[in-house]
């Protein structure tokens, strides 16, 4: 077994744990779940799913552009101090931060039922959609050549795809939704605070090593943190809003006996 396996069922292990804990805490009452804090919607999956779409599909569609590497006299003097030799241990902590991160949101579903579960993650999988398609379009659009190559010859094809993180944008994002998630579904718990401490600690340690690692830039990195954010925070806060009653738009499917969606839209006036 190797390293980045031990590392996901360990991290599996520690959540399991946890979530046990959480459990102790509800039953002792001290914390409330709440089973409307977020809703699915037309009003909003539709639109989010295509735009997410959209973006996946266009990153096949566009031919990655390339460049010629800045002088480091050109670089922004944050980004001159922080360049780094290439260091492929502090890389793959990287990816085994990367992956025990997606455990993460499983600690939102502590005592929900399964509509919480299909809420939930239908939302993460609209995060990290937009996340990771929004942070390959600005790959291919925006040529950066990594930190180390400042220093060697490069070590892998992706040389040139420095900005955004991609490792930061994808913690940022996990973290932002578990934090907002779990604080929305179980507003009078204690954990909140821990959840959220401990989310974003795992997305910033993933940040810095980015850095110390020689793979990016400090705006690399805040770019993606940036964009994680956002889509880790606002997707699921747009399920917790009702659209319907506050932009007075309506919009209904639905799937006939022939395979096809039909949608329309209502705007009241």
């Amino acid at each position: 077994m190797n390293i980045k396996k031990k590392t996901i069922i360990a991290a599996a292990v520690l959540l399991f744990l946890h979530n046990n804990l959480f459990c102790q805490s509800i039953s002792e009452g001290e914390k409330t779940y709440s089973e409307d804090a977020f809703r699915l919607s037309f009003e909003v999956d539709l639109p989010v799913l295509a735009g997410g779409a959209a973006l996946f599909i266009t990153e096949f569609l566009v031919s990655p552009v390339s460049g010629q590497q800045q002088s480091i006299d050109d670089l922004f003097f944050l980004d001159r101090i922080s360049i780094n030799p290439y260091n492929s241990v502090l890389d793959s902590a990287c990816e085994y931060l990367l992956g025990a991160s997606l455990l993460l949101p499983a600690l939102t579903l502590v005592n929900a039922d399964f509509d919480a579960l299909l809420e939930v993650g239908l939302m993460f999988v609209e995060t990290m959609l937009l996340t990771y398609s929004a942070k390959d379009l600005l790959k291919d659009w925006v040529p950066r050549y990594r930190p180390y190559t400042y220093l060697a010859a490069p070590v892998d094809d992706d040389y040139m795809n420095s900005f955004p993180s991609g490792h930061t944008a994808a913690l940022f994002a996990i973290s932002g939704f578990t934090s907002y998630v779990f604080c929305e579904m179980y507003p009078g718990s204690g954990w909140n605070l821990p959840v959220v401490i401990g989310s974003y600690s795992l997305a910033a340690t993933t940040g810095i090593l980015r850095v110390a690692s020689g793979n990016h830039f400090v705006t690399d990195v805040l770019a993606g943190a940036i964009m994680g954010t956002i889509f880790g925070i606002g997707v699921p806060m747009l399920h917790s809003l009702d659209l319907k009653e506050q932009t007075g738009i309506s919009v209904s499917g639905e799937l006939g006996s022939v395979p096809h969606l039909t949608v329309s839209c209502q705007v009241k006036v």
